[in-house]
């Protein structure tokens, strides 16, 4: 079987859709693994989410 990447630009919004209170932080510009790809953009959408009050 050929892998097959996922949608993953389709599947994140669907599970922030399922999970109550999800928030999704997109980067459009990056892969499945953006805290390895660029992990100072990665961390700083991380801390400015954990700041921002619900």
């Amino acid at each position: 079987m050929r892998a097959r990447p996922g949608r993953y630009d389709l599947l994140g919004r669907r599970v922030v859709d399922a999970i109550p209170e999800a928030r999704l932080i997109a980067f459009p510009d990056l892969g499945h693994s953006p805290q390895g790809q660029a992990p100072e953009v990665f961390h700083a959408a991380l801390l400015a989410a954990l700041a921002t009050p619900r």
